[in-house]
């Protein structure tokens, strides 16, 4: 399958080294959960997003619609060191169809950069991602959701 639709900017721009400040959280796996969708509870979601509710393929959104929040769910910390926290977008990428039923999902804290913004502010971007998984512990996709950690405007 293959398929992925991601929300977010280009990775690039972040550092590769994780700050010393934040080192402690990297690796970090939060609770197995299990997730369970039927045909109605996904058209449902889809009707309240305005989707088409005519399409009966299941992808991983539908699953997962906010991986951020699933992952903090899970018991990981949502990393702060600087002045505000900010949602920094979404990851989906589907490894193989799926259909509703149930899967296991495990989240950890995938990656942690740094960078300096056009105006100087300090952020740190925080990678929460989560496998899933079918009944037969088979792969079925990831997601990633992005936490930005940044300093505020100096007055």
């Amino acid at each position: 399958m293959g398929s992925q639709l991601t929300a977010t900017g280009d990775a690039a721009r972040w550092g590769v080294e994780t700050p010393a400040e934040v080192g402690q959280y990297l690796g970090m796996v939060g609770r197995v959960q299990t997730l369970t969708l039927t045909d109605d509870r996904r058209d449902a979601l889809r009707r309240s997003l305005g989707m088409d509710v005519t399409d009966s393929a299941t992808n991983l959104a539908d699953f997962c619609p906010a991986p951020l929040v699933l992952a903090l769910e899970s018991g990981l910390p949502r990393v702060r060191l600087l002045d505000r926290v900010v949602d920094g977008g979404s990851e989906w990428q589907q490894i193989a169809d799926i259909r509703p039923t149930t899967l296991v999902a495990v989240s950890r804290i995938a990656a942690i950069a740094e960078r300096t913004s056009s105006a100087g502010r300090r952020m740190i971007r925080t990678c929460y991602e989560t496998e899933f998984r079918n009944a037969r512990g088979l792969l079925v996709g990831r997601a990633r959701g992005f936490s930005i950690d940044m300093e505020r405007v100096a007055p």
